[in-house]
């Protein structure tokens, strides 16, 4: 109970610093120029553009430190799952995602994410090799 409560007031603590960061990001948006724009308005467009700048990175694989961004950012999106089961689990400690996805899928799951937790691990050495050894 006493882990629950600690990670609660953690989670509290982070959602709070996180809130304020959003505030005072909308902050400096307000004040820019509105472009009279509906929520519908070129919605192929900017979905595209969501799926090449965010999920591709296209703009910063143009390089070899691109490419480990590109590699590290996807890699932790994929570890979120397990991040979010042991998350759960503070709050309810039977939870399980194998009761959700089955035994033989959930140890598919844990492999492909033990393997991507490597990997990243060898992307974050590269990464900070190249900033500390090779400039």
């Amino acid at each position: 109970m006493a882990i629950a409560l600690f990670v609660g007031l953690l989670l509290t603590v982070g959602f709070t610093l996180a809130g304020w960061t959003v505030f005072w990001l909308f902050r400096y948006i307000a004040v820019g120029a509105n472009d009279h724009r509906t929520s519908l308005d070129a919605l192929a467009p900017r979905v595209s553009g969501f799926i090449h700048y965010v999920l591709g990175q296209a703009r910063v694989i143009r390089e070899f430190g691109g490419f480990l961004h590109f590699f590290i950012f996807w890699v932790f999106l994929v570890l979120q799952a397990e991040t979010m089961e042991y998350f759960l689990r503070a709050f309810f400690p039977t939870f399980r995602l194998s009761a959700i996805f089955g035994d033989t899928a959930y140890a598919m799951i844990l492999l492909v994410q033990d393997i991507f937790g490597f990997l990243v691990l060898t992307a974050l050495v590269a990464a900070a090799i190249r900033r500390y050894v090779v400039r």
